[in-house]
């Protein structure tokens, strides 16, 4: 039996595994700022279009509300499998970590180890960053017509 591909390979194939989560990582930061940048500009142009262009009819602003809730929706699901996935390659690189012994005074430094002990501080801004943004469209959208000058 030959000898399996890894074997006497494993720093190697530890650091390249770190080096592709971490750009990973750095990817799914963009692409969260990008969905939330493109969700909250989608607010604020309906928003200022309906706040100078009024809507008659209850039906017709709730078939507009239901199309908005449903972006909403989509925009935190997506942001949630987002973090989801952030948290899948932490994982990953905390374990790689933790091979390589940075967790683990008295490897590379004599009294205290490379890393400092995982810490995760978990809060969703950007999640309510889209519930205001909705919120915000939700008043535009129901506030009575205001003219320009006051006519």
């Amino acid at each position: 039996m030959d000898k399996p591909v890894y074997e006497g390979h494993e720093f190697d194939v530890l650091q390249t595994r770190y080096s592709e989560q971490a750009a990973y990582i750095r990817d799914l930061n963009q692409y969260e700022l990008r969905v939330f940048g493109g969700f909250v500009t989608i607010q604020l142009l309906l928003a200022s279009f309906f706040s100078l262009h009024s809507i008659e009819s209850n039906l017709a602003k709730c078939g507009v509300l239901i199309a908005d809730a449903s972006i909403c929706f989509i925009c935190v699901q997506i942001l949630i499998a987002i973090r989801a996935r952030r948290k899948e390659i932490t994982d990953t690189i905390i374990n790689i970590n933790k091979a390589f012994g940075l967790y683990k005074s008295g490897i590379y430094l004599s009294d205290q180890a490379i890393n400092p002990p995982v810490a995760r501080r978990r809060f969703v801004w950007l999640d309510i960053g889209c519930y205001v943004a909705f919120a915000g469209f939700v008043i535009a959208l129901f506030a009575p017509f205001v003219t320009l000058g006051g006519k």
